[in-house]
């Protein structure tokens, strides 16, 4: 089974794991069995927060490429930049996702707002990271949610210790979906056994993990075989609407 990772960070200096280039993606990639990685520019202090010339490197790379699913980077706090940022975005078809780091790039629900007609217009997923930080707590996106039944999310990270709150939300927003990266085997084992498996999608978010442990960790909380396909390979086409161009996993 060729496994498809939905989350991936290329260049910068990623402020846990350094930064990772294109060569070391495709190289982990071919050792963990990787058919599919989802890749977003990592984080960066130093730059203008547009990340308009990262996303113009991911979109080059996804064109060269197949192996790597593009995902641009806004930052909500420029609502015109984040606006224009998607709409190009979803303009390409090499592109299948927005990630968005409110821990990082904070912005306010008042800056999420303005942009949130144009992210409902294009349904191009979200991949949002979860966790304790201001911003990332699951339940702070509940009116996001509401208001966006058929825009399918991601939270990264499965909430991480937040990942009660991030079960509720799956459980009251069909469109939402839980990564499965940097969560203990223990959060993992209680999100399968109270989710089931079609809400938990794969995801490694190199280089904060490496797909070696991220891979055995599903394999050990996930008993049933039927079901670790799904969380490592089917889910994610479902989560990001992929059609027959992309044939790994």
């Amino acid at each position: 089974m060729r496994i498809n990772d939905v989350h991936g960070y290329l260049g910068g200096a990623a402020p846990v794991g350094g930064g990772v280039s294109a060569e070391r993606l495709a190289s982990v990639c071919d050792a963990a069995e990787i058919g599919l990685l989802g890749v977003a520019p990592a984080f960066q202090a130093d730059v203008y927060r547009s990340y308009e010339r990262e996303n113009v490197v991911v979109l080059r790379l996804v064109k060269e490429q197949e192996r790597f699913l593009g995902l641009f980077r806004i930052a909500p706090s420029d609502r015109r930049y984040a606006a224009i940022q998607a709409q190009k975005a979803a303009e390409n078809p090499s592109i299948v996702g927005l990630k968005l780091h409110p821990g990082q790039d904070p912005f306010s629900v008042a800056e999420i707002d303005a942009i949130a007609g144009v992210l409902r217009e294009i349904e191009l997923p979200l991949l949002i990271s979860s966790g304790h930080e201001t911003g990332c707590h699951p339940t702070e996106w509940m009116d996001f949610f509401e208001g966006s039944p058929n825009l399918h999310v991601l939270l990264n990270h499965g909430g991480r210790d937040k990942f009660e709150e991030a079960a509720r939300m799956a459980e009251m927003y069909p469109q939402v979906f839980l990564g499965t990266s940097l969560l203990t085997l223990q959060q993992l084992r209680w999100l399968y056994d109270r989710l089931g498996p079609d809400r938990l999608v794969y995801e490694s978010s190199m280089p904060l993990s490496h797909p070696a442990i991220e891979v055995r960790k599903v394999n050990l909380a996930v008993a049933d075989e039927d079901d670790r396909r799904k969380v490592l390979c089917s889910n994610a086409r479902r989560l990001l609407r992929l059609k027959g161009g992309a044939t790994a996993g």
